[in-house]
């Protein structure tokens, strides 16, 4: 399962102990996050809240972006930790029957959520025109540049303009301001965080390789803008995040699923029974499109000026995006990005929802840019969606998998989710645009 919020801001201690489904000990009463070194020290944070281990999940097929993979395999992975030296294992907490250490560098508490973490962007940013699935480290993205590979970005101004490729071949490489360890019996899984894909922005993590290896290292998404060219300021603008789980543990079962208070579907005024319908499956939910209405992002020579991710309320949603009007069908566009809603609301408890990239069926539609559903979220889903083909949408076709893990205790209610998207009446666009402005 994930860390909660006040696990990984509080876990400074020297001598924190866990089990594998649970808490030994009262860790809000003798845990303490030295106020001076925040901004400055090492964090340390241990999984008190981690996913109860089961057997291994099967292996599913992810259906990442159709462009051909950059391949370099003669990287000297010798070289990853030339600026960080290994940090001594006998520093870490005693953990029983188990090393469960994170540690996190340039943690900033105020993007820390009840269930993971934002990062923000760095200093260096690079773009190229092909899509590479594996970066071995801030080494290995400086030398692509030397050998002309990449194209270093210039950030002096600490505003950068990420130019879109309604194709997806214009590709960023942007190493975050935090830097992770990560403890070899935990999966860090990386995302878009929900602003930014409904800015037709994609980001995946190119640097699992090299932190899953044990390295310290920032964590490096890819990022591709599809139709807007957005601005970004270095060291504030989060694009992506993370949640922590254990490697090789699965997410929620069917019986689990029918079982828990946690987790509700409702559709209008009406709760939906989960175990009709077919709505769960082995290991998840499936929600399902409405058409009743979607916002088609504007071809990239109608945008009037670049969103600035980092403002509320700013600009109108009708300069950006066209209204549709939809009744049992709605028709996509080739290479056109769309945001529709579900027709099934949601609302979670002590649980973390992840939308699965694993492909539903034989299709070139994404249908989701970011994955994560944070625990207290209520209402319908934005799905933002892609085709690179002309095709049409039905009422109710299958539109997300979401897997879910289960939150161990009570999270306290006020550090559950509260921002901008709750009770959204799904389609909405990103929180810059007027339409969500408070």
């Amino acid at each position: 399962m994930v860390l909660c919020r006040w696990e990984i801001l509080q876990a400074a201690s020297r001598e924190l102990e866990v089990v594998r489904k649970g808490i030994v000990s009262s860790a809000r009463d003798h845990l303490r996050l030295d106020q001076d070194r925040r901004e400055e020290s090492l964090l340390e944070a241990a999984t008190l809240s981690a996913m109860k281990p089961r057997l291994p999940e099967a292996k599913v097929e992810y259906a990442f972006p159709p462009l051909k993979e950059a391949v370099d395999d003669s990287f000297d992975f010798e070289r990853i930790d030339e600026e960080e030296p290994e940090i001594d294992e006998s520093l870490f907490s005693r953990i029983l029957n188990q090393n469960a250490r994170l540690k996190i560098q340039n943690l900033d508490q105020r993007n820390v959520e009840l269930a993971g973490m934002d990062f923000r962007v760095g200093e260096e940013i690079y773009i190229g025109d092909s899509l590479r699935q594996r970066v071995y480290g801030l080494p290995h993205l400086r030398e692509l540049a030397k050998r002309g590979i990449l194209r270093r970005v210039s950030t002096k101004d600490k505003k950068v303009i990420l130019e879109p490729d309604v194709e997806g071949k214009r590709v960023y490489y942007i190493a975050s301001v935090e830097k992770v360890k990560l403890a070899k019996n935990l999966d860090l899984i990386v995302d878009s965080k929900s602003t930014t894909g409904r800015t037709a922005t994609l980001c995946l993590d190119c640097s699992r390789e090299v932190i899953e290896r044990g390295f310290m290292s920032p964590v490096i998404t890819t990022v591709q803008p599809y139709a807007f060219p957005i601005v970004v300021k270095i060291g504030e603008t989060c694009l992506a995040q993370a949640a922590l789980r254990f490697k090789g543990s699965e997410y929620m079962g069917r019986d689990e699923l029918l079982k828990t208070e946690k987790l509700g579907l409702f559709r209008g005024e009406e709760k939906l029974n989960m175990g009709e319908n077919g709505r769960v499956i082995e290991r998840g939910v499936l929600l399902t499109y409405s058409t009743k209405r979607a916002l088609r992002a504007k071809t990239i020579d109608q945008i009037p000026v670049p969103i600035e991710m980092d403002a509320r309320g700013k600009y109108d949603v009708s300069d950006y995006f066209d209204l549709i009007e939809g009744d049992g069908e709605i028709e996509l566009e080739q290479n056109r990005f769309y945001l529709l809603g579900t027709e099934e609301g949601v609302s979670l408890g002590g649980v973390c929802g992840m939308i699965s990239r694993a492909t539903l069926e034989a299709s070139d539609l994404w249908s989701h840019f970011a994955g994560f559903i944070w625990p207290g979220f209520i209402g319908r889903i934005t799905m933002e969606c892609r085709t690179p083909v002309k095709r049409v949408i039905s009422r109710g076709e299958k539109a997300a998998y979401v897997q879910f893990d289960e939150l161990i205790g009570r999270p306290p209610q006020e550090l559950m989710y509260h921002g901008e998207y709750q009770h959204q009446d799904a389609p909405m666009a990103p929180k810059m645009f007027k339409l969500l402005a408070r």
